[in-house]
């Protein structure tokens, strides 16, 4: 699986919502499945991130940046990277990238899988003043999000026409009206041990709802069996409860009164 760039640019402002686009294609004879990672999750919406690639072809992902508050200061070294993972899947495997099956698919365990994982890495650099041949277009960002969010590719990035400004840090900014307070830099990253973190606890949370899909069905089936069992005792009370029809008091007095009448004329 080739990747580029190797390095993703984003430009200046930081205030405003700007993407990058990855290329993966795919040069091998087999289907590659790939997983994109990142340092910074809160930061970068990363759309698709899991995917398939067919032999011969190419799939883009849409890297975007949420906007600073504010923009960190011009000497600010960005220590995001991201994590590019991709295995190749079997000829007579099926599953592609709609399946149910390839939600789970990279929480696989099975030592065989992980032999075959390829992983690699892809920085990000910040660029402070004019943009550079790599940065996004900022009037394209919207329809790019937009697309990246629907599940459609990407259009690839078209580097700016019109240069920004060249940023000084904020605190060496002289300010007439008010003081300049001082910029403070972005907190950094989470490292890959938080990566590993999150996935661990993505494969709990999905064994996790497997368990209570089961227990549901499991549930279900107990359910139907007691109703059935509840109207079968239901049955047998009414059959039980049933009167047995007799003769009616007032009619039992009548024939005794008119055997008597009967007796004492005959007898």
């Amino acid at each position: 699986m080739e990747i580029s760039p190797k390095v993703l640019e984003f430009s200046s402002p930081f205030t405003k919502s700007s993407t990058q686009v990855l290329t993966l294609k795919n040069t091998t004879d087999s289907r590659q499945a790939f997983k994109v990672k990142t340092t910074a999750p809160k930061l970068y919406f990363v759309r698709p991130n899991t995917s398939i690639v067919d032999p011969g072809e190419t799939a883009e992902v849409s890297v975007i940046i949420q906007p600073f508050k504010e923009d960190p200061p011009s000497d600010y070294q960005c220590n995001d990277k991201f994590l590019v993972m991709s295995t190749p899947l079997a000829h007579d495997n099926p599953i592609t990238a709609n399946s149910p099956e390839f939600a789970t698919f990279w929480t696989n365990d099975a030592p065989d899988f992980k032999e075959h994982v390829t992983n690699k890495k892809v920085r990000v650099r910040y660029v402070f003043g004019e943009s550079t041949e790599g940065a996004a277009n900022p009037s394209q960002t919207e329809a790019v999000s937009s697309a990246a969010l629907g599940g459609e590719k990407s259009p690839a990035s078209v580097p700016s026409s019109e240069p920004h400004s060249v940023l000084a840090p904020v605190a060496a900014v002289p300010v007439k009206s008010r003081s300049a307070a001082p910029a403070t830099k972005p907190q950094q990253p989470p490292s890959y041990t938080q990566l590993d973190q999150d996935a661990s606890l993505q494969e709990a949370l999905d064994k996790a709802q497997a368990r209570i899909r089961a227990l549901s069905s499991e549930l279900e089936e107990q359910k139907s069996i007691t109703s059935v069992k509840a109207n079968s005792s239901s049955s047998k009370s009414n059959a039980v409860a049933r009167p047995t029809a007799g003769v009616p008091l007032p009619q039992a007095a009548l024939l005794v009164l008119v055997a008597f009448l009967v007796g004492w004329f005959f007898f």
